[in-house]
């Protein structure tokens, strides 16, 4: 991501935030160029990050993926919190009792740290663990929330004053139904959150120019297309104002664009890269 609006440095004392790439831990916020294919080989459908277990890539690939990204960020893989993502409204409350109940749950499929393959069954039952929504909010140290993208807006909303942080999947259902909107609202009534002092940051999604949409309806989001294209930081931008968020900030990548970021639009079968957030 480009500098954007704000300065971010002073959040690095409480969070560790930003976005993965194909290759790996990727510091997207500071970063000015693109990420790069590290050793110019073909990446495949899936790549060498593929985060996500849905899109036909092998499940001990995307299981040893997580565990990097958990490795890189000093964290055990239980206190990775992804999401099943299922383009709702729908918020999950990371608090102790999820967390006991998550862990609970997680550590039926592990011994002494490795992952016990049942077979397909079993790979589709842990699967299943992780909760079916599209945004996370929490204010527990060392837990990593995590939202998955190809196209979508990985949204990061972080709370310095209170100590709380939020993950929204933010595409055009998302976007539509207002879920950045649902969930800086939920953050203000679990911890005391005041909207305006939010700050936020959007990391690479399509960009408006590539984000054929034809004629479809989108009631008052009509107002963010142009054409037959939808832009999703212009309606982002606009939800940021009536919140009366001032803080925020874009990352300058268009997925569809860029080929080394994940493009469901571009590629059809392709992996998931992800936003994440953790109070330190």
């Amino acid at each position: 991501m480009g500098s954007g609006e704000f300065d971010f440095k002073p959040l690095l004392n409480a969070f560790k935030f930003g976005f993965t790439d194909k290759f790996g831990l990727a510091n997207a916020i500071f970063k000015d160029t693109a990420p790069k294919n590290l050793n110019g080989e073909n990446l495949g459908k899936f790549g060498k990050f593929n985060l996500a277990f849905h899109v036909g890539d092998e499940f001990e690939n995307v299981l040893k993926n997580r565990f990097k990204l958990a490795n890189l960020l000093g964290l055990e893989l239980r206190n990775l919190i992804f999401m099943n993502q299922i383009h709702s409204d729908k918020i999950c409350v990371v608090d102790e009792k999820f967390m006991a109940e998550f862990g609970a749950k997680f550590d039926k499929f592990f011994e002494f740290g490795e992952f016990r393959d049942f077979g397909e069954k079993t790979q589709g039952e842990f699967v299943k663990i992780f909760p079916e929504c599209d945004a996370l909010v929490t204010n527990l140290k060392g837990v990593c929330l995590c939202v998955m993208v190809a196209d979508c807006s990985p949204v990061l909303l972080l709370d310095e004053k209170s100590g709380a942080v939020g993950v929204a999947h933010a595409g055009r259902a998302g976007i539509t139904q207002k879920i950045v909107t649902k969930t800086a609202i939920k953050m203000s009534e679990c911890y005391g959150t005041k909207i305006c002092d939010l700050s936020v940051i959007v990391g690479a999604n399509i960009r408006g120019e590539c984000y054929e949409v034809g004629e479809m309806d989108l009631g008052e989001f009509n107002a963010f297309k142009r054409g037959d294209k939808f832009d999703m930081n212009l309606a982002l931008k606009a939800e940021f104002a009536e919140l009366g968020i001032k803080k925020f900030a874009f990352s300058k990548f268009c997925t569809h664009c860029e080929n080394s970021l994940y493009s469901y639009r571009r590629d059809g079968v392709t992996g998931r890269f992800c936003g994440f957030v953790i109070i330190i």
